[in-house]
């Protein structure tokens, strides 16, 4: 894959149950890029207005980041974006993780899903090939259980993103995960996930990235090497909770759906408590030295 691109897209008819693969002209991928404008400009052109966000008229795009998939820190976001059943207006989630640069190297910059299946099913993309499946097993199975099955029934490394039980229930809050611990959050995204009756999406791609300037990515990759101390970013030491307390102080920390901007326990939800009390590791995404993510042992209470 020779630059930043794989230059396709893919679209997924649920109602009809086709797949079929769509060229991006260069002009769409230089201006858009990827991400959310690349989200926000499909659904802009072809969203129609007035939909409801939990039928089959709505659309569910997917698109990968500019780097994702390059050997760099901070660059496997990729957006998750729809009509959101929550709001009623533009809805978008972003994460981290494995999922999105696996995407790109399964040959996709992005996917594309409209309708709604009459039954639950599931995505298969692998290097290119993309399958529908049947997804009745897994419908009402928690997220770990989901998983695992689709490891076995695809790929042991395949790259699994789903919605979980709350999309399953309708529940406007729903997320969608990828690899059970990065979250396209906000909106709803989960619930039009289920709607659609598309419990999840296994991706497994063995493409690499080609840089147009491997001399020029080296020279990112040895200046982060040589300026980067783990140790001394506090993302790293105490992840992206370690401004909780600082914000509650602020008033800026989002309280009860934001009906207030402090919160009596802020400091007891902090990073710096979790580390004292909880965290047992530090997880990471794609290539990515910085390693943000908790790993924690929460005990269970009797």
């Amino acid at each position: 894959m020779q630059g930043a691109f794989a230059g396709k897209l893919l679209r997924v008819d649920l109602t009809n149950g086709a797949t079929a693969t769509e060229d991006v002209s260069d002009l769409v991928r230089r201006m858009y890029l990827g991400g959310s404008a690349m989200a926000s400009y499909l659904l802009m052109r072809e969203l129609q207005p007035g939909v409801d966000p939990l039928g089959p008229e709505n659309i569910l795009v997917f698109t990968t980041g500019l780097l994702n998939g390059a050997p760099m820190s901070g660059t496997t976001r990729f957006t998750a974006a729809t009509k959101s059943p929550l709001t009623g207006g533009y809805g978008e989630g972003e994460a981290g993780g494995w999922w999105g640069p696996e995407l790109k190297f399964a040959g996709f910059d992005g996917i594309v899903v409209t309708g709604q299946s009459p039954k639950p099913v599931y995505l298969w993309i692998q290097d290119g090939k993309v399958e529908l499946r049947d997804a009745a097993h897994l419908w009402g199975k928690l997220s770990g259980e989901v998983q695992d099955t689709l490891t076995a029934e695809t790929d042991k490394r395949a790259r699994v993103l789903q919605c979980g039980p709350a999309g399953e229930k309708g529940t406007l809050l729903a997320n969608i995960v990828n690899e059970l611990k990065h979250f396209n959050g906000r909106g709803g995204l989960g619930a039009v996930m289920a709607s659609k009756r598309l419990r999840a999406i296994a991706v497994r791609g063995a493409d690499k990235l080609q840089p147009k300037d491997p001399d020029g990515l080296s020279q990112c990759q040895k200046w982060f090497r040589e300026h980067y101390d783990r140790n001394a970013d506090m993302i790293h030491v105490y992840g992206t909770p370690r401004n909780v307390k600082g914000m509650s102080a602020d008033g800026i920390l989002p309280t009860r759906n934001f009906r207030e901007g402090q919160f009596e326990h802020a400091a007891e939800i902090s990073g710096q408590y979790m580390a004292e009390t909880i965290l047992t590791d530090r997880g990471t995404c794609y290539a990515c030295a910085v390693a943000c993510k908790r790993d924690v042992d929460v005990p269970r209470w009797a």
